[in-house]
């Protein structure tokens, strides 16, 4: 069964690191297809390096910031969408003040076990 919250009120936010909150929006709970979810960033550090070998990522970013993508970095503008295909290695970086929200869609659905560090 799938659900639909509103992306602009985060409420019910879960703590899945250090400076990094999720809040699932959409979710296919039988398939594991897909979800999509309302995450917040928020620390003066960025995210590490990583990759997922299965999964591909969609983001929509709400706020500005900075984007690594195979040893390219790229501003992140509000509305811009970025989409990584597995096995690229990726990280985010929040500007200072820290705080960074996106919406992103995972395909298939989210798995913390499918992030392997690269650095």
């Amino acid at each position: 069964m799938s659900r639909y919250l509103s992306v602009f009120e985060p409420s019910g936010m879960t703590q899945v690191a250090p400076g990094i909150s999720i809040r699932p929006l959409l979710s296919d709970e039988l398939s594991r297809e897909l979800d999509v979810t309302y995450v917040a960033i928020c620390f003066s550090i960025p995210t590490h390096l990583h990759h997922h070998e299965k999964t591909t990522e969609v983001f929509r970013f709400y706020d500005s910031g900075r984007f690594v993508f195979e040893g390219r970095e790229f501003e992140i503008e509000e509305g811009s969408f970025i989409y990584v295909p597995p096995r690229k290695r990726h990280k985010i970086i929040p500007p200072d003040g820290c705080a960074l929200r996106a919406m992103l869609l995972t395909i298939p659905g989210f798995d913390p076990s499918d992030e392997y560090a690269d650095e």
